[in-house]
């Protein structure tokens, strides 16, 4: 059962990744002759991503009503149909961006349930494994799935255009949703309880949580500043002069082989100066490579650009992913007790699911009035002035490892959070 579940989560993945350069290849061929492809392109991905994270709080409800497995296959069901409308549109001659456009909520939403709900069934298909080693292998898989469906998806998608990566994305994830319809874990998860008022609650954890609360800010603004960059590659590239899907397709592989070696630059930073200030460090930097891809643009001649920017992409996957593991570190550690760590994590993660969509709207239309490598450039000096002055306020007040919870809440002040 574990090879079958990896294999599935491998497939997945790699349509996920032809699917995605389907879709900002659409957006961006519809975008008024190239005028406004990425804003296009941004508009699309905001809904989708908006739609993701604001589903997440509803999803121990859902799990609780109808179980983990069946609300998971349902969602997975849902996304294949959406997929499904889009590809018989775009067959029967009408044009894709409108149905895109329609249907991008729905297959967010469903995407983030399926993201929110997977984690608890890992236990019972990757049996003998706790939940960091089941986590991790599904996250090898899946980043060799998104490596070659990024890869050779492109070159399938610039021979035939962006209908094939939808219908590749279908076919690719037929095989884990019929894995979650048809086959039980061997041990099933436990209906979790639900939250009577998730909103109100999630409020409350980032009013009187400090330490949640510095994560999650951090975690928004790299959402927002250097973390679209994956979504948006297909403007980004061709405003830098590689038109070409494959050009696209063989960046983002480079990003997803740079987080698949994200455990070297964790190890390096390690827990010196607390998960949130290695986190920091590790987003400064990879703002130093999107520095260092705008100059690349600008400098280097056009038979060395798509050279020079895999090799910073590889080491911009790397300290994205870095920062992430980091930062979702500090935020489970955020809890007072261990039973918080789910809640906390599903608060950090609404969050920063919210800089997502505002961060693709910023470089959608900074793309398309100014250039590529002017928001490569302004958001990567943007994040490291933003983590030097993070630093700088955060040690005049004194924070260092902050306690969990404020432990009075009448007091608002950080003096009652420093160690």
């Amino acid at each position: 059962m574990r090879l079958l579940y990896l294999t599935a989560n491998l497939l997945s993945s790699a349509g996920s990744a032809m699917a995605l350069l389907a879709s900002t290849l659409l957006s961006s061929a519809a975008g008024s002759d190239g005028a406004m492809a990425a804003t296009y392109t941004s508009l699309m991905l905001a809904l989708n991503l908006l739609a993701s994270s604001l589903v997440m709080p509803y999803a121990p409800f859902l799990c609780s009503r109808f179980g983990t497995r069946r609300v998971t296959a349902v969602a997975y069901v849902l996304n294949l149909g959406a997929y499904a409308v889009l590809c018989a549109a775009i067959v029967a001659g009408l044009p894709g961006y409108p149905i895109l456009v329609a249907v991008s909520p729905l297959i967010g939403a469903m995407s983030g349930l399926a993201r929110a709900t997977t984690p608890p069934l890992l236990l019972g298909y990757l049996t003998g494994e706790d939940l960091a080693s089941a986590e991790a292998k599904t996250n090898v898989a899946g980043g060799a799935g998104f490596i070659v469906g990024a890869a050779g998806g492109a070159y399938l998608i610039d021979l035939t255009g962006p209908l094939v990566g939808f219908v590749g994305n279908i076919v690719l994830t037929i095989p884990f949703t019929l894995l979650f319809a048809f086959l039980a874990p061997t041990i099933e998860p436990q209906r979790p309880t639900p939250v009577e008022r998730p909103w109100r609650a999630f409020v409350q954890s980032l009013r009187t949580n400090h330490r949640l609360r510095r994560a999650s800010i951090l975690g928004l603004v790299a959402a927002a500043l250097v973390g679209p960059l994956g979504y948006m590659i297909v403007p980004v590239t061709q405003d830098l002069g590689l038109p070409l899907a494959v050009h696209a397709g063989l960046i983002l592989a480079a990003i997803a082989l740079g987080a698949a070696l994200s455990p070297v630059p964790v190890y390096q930073l390690g827990s010196r100066i607390g998960p949130l200030g290695s986190s920091g460090v590790a987003y400064a930097a990879a703002g130093v490579t999107l520095v260092g891809v705008g100059i690349v643009a600008v400098l280097l001649p056009e038979s060395w650009l798509l050279a020079g920017v895999l090799a910073i992409a590889v080491v911009y996957g790397a300290l994205l992913q870095a920062g992430a593991s980091l930062l979702i570190d500090d935020a489970a550690e955020a809890a007072d007790v261990v039973e918080h760590q789910q809640q906390n994590l599903a608060v950090f993660f609404l969050v920063i699911g919210l800089g997502a969509p505002l961060g693709t709207v910023l470089w959608g239309r900074t793309i398309d009035q100014f250039s590529a490598s002017t928001v490569l450039l302004a958001t990567g000096v943007a994040m490291t002035v933003f983590v030097a002055i993070a630093f700088v306020v955060l040690t005049r007040r004194g924070v260092k490892t902050a306690p969990a919870v404020a432990r009075h809440p009448q007091h608002h002040g950080d003096h009652d959070e420093s160690s």
